[in-house]
């Protein structure tokens, strides 16, 4: 957004897709690249409740939370957006995911 689009939109002549977090367009448009169809089979993985998680819900991902210091006090304040899973560093998950990718 902001002056950059804006120069890329005219030096172009083509109006910019924006797709910032939490955005459902973002979520649509890596469904589309992947070729996936059911939004219920995508694991949104990331550290940030408001933009992952909410990215997450508004497409109807299941989400993975990584958890951080910040990320573990906002969970508790958080209300609406609970992640379907969590996890304490992005590594823990591997040896499960390892399994499913092969």
């Amino acid at each position: 957004t902001g002056v950059f689009s804006d120069i890329a939109s005219v030096e172009s002549n083509r109006q910019p897709i924006l797709l910032g977090k939490p955005g459902k367009t973002f979520g649509e448009f890596a469904m589309k690249r992947a070729g996936v169809s059911d939004p219920s089979r995508v694991l949104f993985i990331g550290d940030m409740i408001e933009q992952d998680v909410g990215l997450g819900r508004a497409t109807g991902f299941k989400t993975l939370l990584v958890l951080t210091n910040k990320t573990k006090e906002d969970m508790m304040s958080h209300e609406t957006l609970k992640p379907d899973f969590y996890a304490d560093s992005l590594g823990s998950i591997v040896p499960v995911l390892e399994p499913i990718t092969k």
